[in-house]
């Protein structure tokens, strides 16, 4: 495809295949202002007995029902052997590949919106692509926009671990954009493409069916060094909660990248 000066594109920065089910309206939204939304998949998806080609197959028929073009949809977590949990260590290498990848035509594309999963910490690999996508959005130009969208987090949550679609409210004024109710029932619809993690999506499906019904917006906020400048909120994290790591292991992975592009965090990696 080529490209001309009135080219618009919105960038969007996802670390597994799957994590596009929190930004479906934005991809959509896109398309409806007509830009070129370009899906960069930042991890290589294998996770239990889910291939990579499998994983990088669903996310592509989903895409393309939504209208996404198959040549935007980039699998640079696959080429780069980035692997489930594994972005912390790999953010140069990523950063380096997105900008080689952007830098493909000869030319600067014209970015209005870059997007990525929330700094909310769900998962470590979701809060590496939030730290990725303020640096990428410097990088390309300090006009962007960078926003993150809620998946899941264990914020507050006591007697149930997660919940999933809702923002951290410290974190920031939400921007809630109202899904049309037939769009609401095709992403819904949607869900059932992820077969090979149709475990996840069992427990995904009826939060996401709740928000769709009782509020039926899209919620974002604006993605900063701020945002990202300390933990994501207070209590533990849904990932550690999980076993997978601690923030301060975390921030460890992270502290050269966060230095490199001015990223400061400003508590202890160790608070509570």
């Amino acid at each position: 495809m080529q490209n001309t000066c009135e080219d618009e594109f919105d960038l969007f920065l996802l670390p597994h295949q799957d994590d596009e089910f929190g930004a479906f309206f934005l991809i959509d939204s896109s398309l409806s202002l007509g830009r070129t939304p370009i899906i960069i998949f930042l991890t290589n998806g294998e996770y239990g007995r889910a291939t990579t080609d499998q994983r990088n197959a669903e996310s592509s028929k989903v895409l393309r029902q939504l209208g996404v073009d198959s040549e935007r949809i980039w699998y640079l977590g696959t080429s780069s052997a980035i692997k489930d949990q594994g972005l912390a260590e790999s953010l140069e290498t990523i950063f380096d590949a997105v900008l080689a990848a952007l830098n493909q035509y000869g030319k600067p594309l014209t970015i209005k919106s870059v997007y990525a999963p929330s700094w909310e910490g769900g998962h470590p690999d979701h809060d590496a692509a939030a730290l990725l996508a303020i640096a990428i959005g410097r990088a390309l130009c300090r006009e962007s926009h960078v926003y993150q969208f809620p998946l899941y987090n264990s914020n507050k949550k006591i007697f149930f671990p997660y919940t999933v679609l809702k923002p951290i409210l410290e974190a920031g004024p939400v921007k809630e954009l109202r899904i049309p109710a037939k769009r609401r029932l095709k992403y819904l619809k949607l869900c059932a493409d992820y077969k090979s993690q149709w475990r996840t999506f069992i427990g995904l499906v009826p939060f996401i069916f709740t928000q769709y019904v009782t509020r039926g917006t899209q919620q974002i906020q604006a993605l900063t060094a701020l945002t990202t400048s300390g933990r994501p909120h207070r209590g533990p994290l849904l990932y550690e909660r999980r076993g997978w790591q601690t923030w301060g292991k975390f921030e460890q992975k992270v502290a050269a990248f966060r230095q490199k592009h001015e990223l400061p965090l400003l508590s202890r990696p160790d608070a509570p």
